[in-house]
C-alpha cells in the first residue's frame, strides 16, 4: 500500500493507486504524487480511514489567498484559516509549499484573504483558483477583481476580505504546507452573501457531478 498526496490541497490517500478524483478539492488523478509506503504514515491504515472521516466533519471555509509578485497577481485556494488572538488581532493559515502564491507570500510578506460567496459562483471560483497553477496562466485575467490597500487582488464577488501581514519568522514547517502566523491589518464586507464552506463545496460538486477540469468562472 502506498501513500498518495494531492499536490493541490494536500489530501492523503492510502492505497495501491491514487484515486481518480481527489475527494476534497476535485483534482484529477494526475495531481497526486507518491509519498512512499503507507507504513510511513504514523496511523495504521484502518485508523487513518476512520480519522479522515472525522476530519471531514470539521467546519472549514474556502478562501482565495490573493498575492502579488512584482506586477504579477496570483491567487490560491486555502481552507485552513483561523483567528487565534484579538489583542493584537492575529490569525494563522496553512499554504501548500508547491504553489506560486507561497513563493510570492514569502517574498512580499503581505496578502489578501477573500471569503468566497456561497453557491455556484463561489464554487466556480474555488475550482478556477484551486485546480490550476499560476505558473501556467494568469488566474485573475478573466476574473473581475480589485486591489486591496496592500496591492493584493480580491475577486469582486467575494463575500468579504481581510488584509494580512506575516510576522517575521513566525512560521511552522508542516510537511506539504507551511503554517503562517499573521497580523490582520484591514478588511471588511463586500457583498451581502453568506460565505462558501467546504461542506457546501462538496454538496455542490456532488450535485453537478463535475469533471476534474475547472471551468472559467462566469
Amino acid at each position: 500500500m502506498r501513500r498518495w498526496r494531492c499536490t493541490v490541497c494536500g489530501y492523503i490517500h492510502l492505497g495501491k493507486e491514487p484515486p481518480d478524483i481527489c475527494p476534497v478539492c476535485g483534482a484529477g488523478r494526475e495531481a497526486f504524487v507518491d509519498d512512499g509506503p503507507a507504513e510511513a504514515q504514523k496511523l495504521a491504515p484502518e485508523i487513518w480511514t476512520r480519522v479522515d472521516q472525522v476530519l471531514r466533519q470539521v467546519t472549514y471555509g474556502l478562501f482565495i489567498l490573493g498575492t502579488r509578485g512584482g506586477e504579477r497577481l496570483n491567487g490560491a485556494v486555502i481552507n485552513t484559516f483561523m483567528q487565534v488572538a484579538e489583542d493584537p488581532l492575529r490569525a494563522v493559515f496553512g499554504l501548500n509549499k508547491s504553489t506560486l502564491s507561497w513563493e510570492f507570500l514569502r517574498k512580499s510578506g503581505v496578502a489578501a484573504i477573500a471569503l468566497l460567496p456561497d453557491g455556484a459562483e463561489g464554487y466556480a471560483l474555488s475550482r478556477w483558483f484551486g485546480l490550476r497553477s499560476g505558473r501556467d496562466a494568469d488566474k485573475f485575467a478573466t476574473v473581475p477583481h480589485h486591489l486591496a490597500a496592500n496591492g493584493c487582488p480580491i475577486p469582486d464577488s467575494s463575500a468579504s476580505y481581510l488584509e494580512i501581514a506575516l510576522l517575521p519568522g513566525a512560521e511552522l514547517d508542516a510537511g506539504s504546507h507551511t503554517v503562517f502566523l499573521m497580523e490582520i491589518t484591514n478588511g471588511g464586507p463586500l457583498n451581502a452573501v453568506p460565505p462558501l464552506t467546504y461542506d457546501r463545496y462538496r454538496e455542490i460538486r456532488a450535485e453537478k457531478r463535475v469533471s476534474p477540469a475547472p471551468n472559467p468562472p462566469s
